[in-house]
């Protein structure tokens, strides 16, 4: 039911403020991982070919977070 996700994330401005299909969770710019508090969570990545942007992206916000990369 999508109760364990809080959201999506893309760097592309023209999908932030959408949402997702299905489940109808928002897609916000990367900064918003810095309202969801101190704890750790985990980013689930889409596309590995990211993966090291993604991770250095939520190093430079303080987000602490575990990676699920396929």
């Amino acid at each position: 039911d999508g109760a364990l996700l809080a959201g999506g994330v893309d760097v592309n401005v023209r999908k932030q403020g959408q949402y997702i299909p299905g489940s109808g969770h928002g897609i916000h710019a990367p900064e918003w991982l810095t309202t969801l508090g101190d704890r750790e969570f985990t980013v689930m990545v889409m596309n590995g070919n990211y993966a090291g942007e993604i991770r250095e992206r939520c190093a430079a916000l303080g987000v602490r977070a575990r990676f699920d990369v396929p």
